[in-house]
C-alpha cells in the first residue's frame, strides 16, 4: 500500500478531480441474464437493452461516496449553485455516504496489523500505518466493469417489456439507495434480509464475482 502523496490528494483541482472521475467511471455495468441469475439480490433489466441487467459494483459507489466526502472536507462543492440550493440534501447524502463506508469497512474488515516504533525526534512510541498489505488487484476489477459498460443512459421510467428472469416487477421504496419500506418488498427477500440484518444487506453479493468470469 502506497502512503506517499498520491494524485488523489490535495484541494480539489482539475487534475485530481479528473483522477477521481476516472476511478468512478465504471459506476454502471450491464450483465447478461446468465450472469445475473446467481445473484440473491434481484436487479432490473435495462429498459432499452432487455437482454441485459443493471448493476453497480459496490466499490464504485463507495468511491463515489468517498469523493463526496473529499469535497466536503475541503469545503468544496461539485456544483456550487446546485448544492447551495439543496444544503440539506447534501448533508443527507454525506450522512448516507459515511454510514455506507462504515458498513463497507466493517464488512471487508482489514485485519492487517499496524505496528509501533519509536520516533528518534521525540523519543516516543507511535503507531505506524505504512505497513505492507495484501490487496486485490484493482486493474482486473476495473477491466471487468469496463468490458460491460452501459454505453448510453437509459429511460428510468420506461416500462419493462422483455425480462428473461422475470425480475422487472421487483420494487423497493428507497432513500439514497437504502430500503425504507419493507412492506413493499417481496416476502422471500424481506425474510432473508431481516434474518441477515439490514447492515448485511450489502453482503448479498458476496461470492457473486467468483461465480462469473471475473478474473
Amino acid at each position: 500500500m502506497d502512503y506517499s502523496k498520491t494524485k488523489f490528494q490535495g484541494r480539489p483541482s482539475a487534475k485530481n478531480n479528473e483522477a477521481w472521475s476516472d476511478l468512478i467511471l465504471r459506476g454502471l455495468t450491464r450483465i447478461s441474464a446468465d450472469e445475473a441469475a446467481p445473484m440473491h439480490n434481484k436487479t432490473m433489466p435495462i429498459p432499452d437493452d432487455p437482454e441485459h441487467y443493471i448493476i453497480s459494483l459496490a466499490v464504485f459507489h463507495q468511491l463515489h461516496c468517498l469523493n463526496a466526502i473529499r469535497f466536503a472536507v475541503w469545503n468544496e462543492t461539485m456544483d456550487v449553485e446546485k448544492e447551495a440550493q439543496h444544503h440539506e440534501t447534501k448533508i443527507s447524502h454525506l450522512d448516507h455516504c459515511v454510514d455506507l463506508l462504515r458498513q463497507a469497512l466493517m464488512c471487508a474488515a482489514d485485519i492487517t496489523p499496524f505496528v509501533w516504533a519509536r520516533d528518534p525526534r521525540d523519543g516516543k512510541l507511535h503507531g505506524i500505518t505504512t505497513t505492507a498489505h495484501t490487496c486485490r488487484d484493482w486493474d482486473p476489477i476495473e477491466q471487468w466493469a469496463a468490458n460491460r459498460p452501459i454505453v448510453t443512459g437509459f429511460n428510468v421510467t420506461k416500462p419493462i417489456e422483455t425480462d428473461p428472469l422475470g425480475w422487472g416487477g421487483f420494487q423497493y421504496v428507497m432513500d439514497y439507495g437504502e430500503i425504507t419500506d419493507w412492506e413493499a418488498q417481496r416476502d422471500d427477500y424481506e425474510a432473508w434480509a431481516k434474518v441477515k440484518t439490514h447492515e448485511q444487506h450489502l453482503r448479498g453479493h458476496v461470492g457473486y464475482l467468483d461465480k462469473t468470469n471475473y478474473p
